[in-house]
């Protein structure tokens, strides 16, 4: 780790709110435009069929969910590449996108879904949260959502955590960044059904272990596998909703009441026991990266995460 002794200089603070607003906005209108373009070049690859349609918002159909979603990313990954690069001047790698961070750090943040999903959902079951009816049968679709997960993933790990975080740190620092952009993060699940504030808290955290994954290990790689296993194994896997949408499971299960311990329809996202697990960690994850956080805070060109 590379020790930095000079104090960074000072930089006019409502200049720096000014230049964040005006990225903050242009960005979200080059990607909302971005993936307008996305969605019309899918409908015209599949101008024929019936999973074209944004109309279709059924999340038991996992065919029309992925080509819907493989044009969103298409255009969030090609608008934030042309924006990171044309506007601030810097190349695709300052994202954490490096072929080198792919395998290891997409791993960890797996791990991690999995294992704070995996020990929720025992004590949620332990304590007879849930029962478990039966196996589902999944089929192809088990696979159908796999993909599908991963294009969430990334359409909105690219926006929160691979732009809009890295900007806030650069402008601001990495503690506000991370507080506005989890917020940001779970305010944009407040229609979905089933919504609760117990569910916005676990939301907010989650951002912010995403975050602390992105910084860490300086690579956009952690958090895309983190985001990505969270909703497949919380839905496809254990049968739960996923921030209020019902799937396909492999386990069929049976939600009872109170639905503070277990989540209610909401998924493993609405339970209490989920939030001190995502605590816990996050509390872990922050005191084991404070000298990458300490070098963010005194260099903020540090490759390629934060550059």
């Amino acid at each position: 780790m590379e020790s930095f002794s000079t104090v960074p200089p000072t930089r006019n603070w409502w200049k720096n709110l000014l230049i964040v607003l005006l990225k903050t906005i242009t960005y979200l209108v080059v990607v909302a435009l971005g993936m307008i373009a996305g969605m019309g070049l899918v409908t015209t690859l599949f101008a024929n069929s019936e999973y074209a349609t944004m109309a279709q918002t059924d999340f038991y159909n996992w065919k029309a969910l992925n080509v819907q979603y493989l044009g969103l990313s298409i255009g969030v990954v090609i608008s934030t590449l042309l924006y990171r690069y044309f506007v601030d001047d810097k190349r695709y790698d300052t994202l954490g996108l490096g072929v080198n961070k792919l395998g290891k750090e997409m791993g960890v943040g797996i791990v991690w879904a999995i294992g704070i999903l995996a020990v929720s959902f025992i004590i949620i079951w332990g304590l007879k949260g849930v029962e478990v009816l039966q196996l589902g049968q999944m089929g192809v679709g088990l696979l159908g959502y796999l993909s599908f997960f991963f294009l969430v993933a990334i359409v909105e790990e690219f926006v929160f955590r691979g732009y809009l975080l890295q900007m806030l740190t650069e402008h601001l620092n990495y503690t506000i960044a991370i507080l506005l952009t989890s917020l940001g993060f779970a305010v944009i699940h407040l229609t979905n059904d089933h919504f609760t504030w117990l569910s916005f808290c676990n939301l907010t955290l989650g951002g912010v272990l995403m975050a602390l994954l992105y910084l860490k290990y300086k690579s956009l790689y952690a958090p895309i596998g983190f985001h990505w296993l969270w909703n497949y194994f919380q839905g496809n896997i254990l049968g739960f909703g996923v921030s209020g949408n019902d799937v396909l499971g492999v386990l069929q299960i049976s939600v009872n009441e109170p639905h503070w311990l277990s989540g209610g329809k909401f998924g493993l996202e609405g339970s209490i026991f989920t939030c001190i697990l995502l605590a816990v960690v996050i509390i872990y994850l922050w005191y084991s990266s404070r000298q990458d956080l300490e070098a963010i805070a005194w260099k903020k060109e540090l490759d390629p995460a934060i550059a």
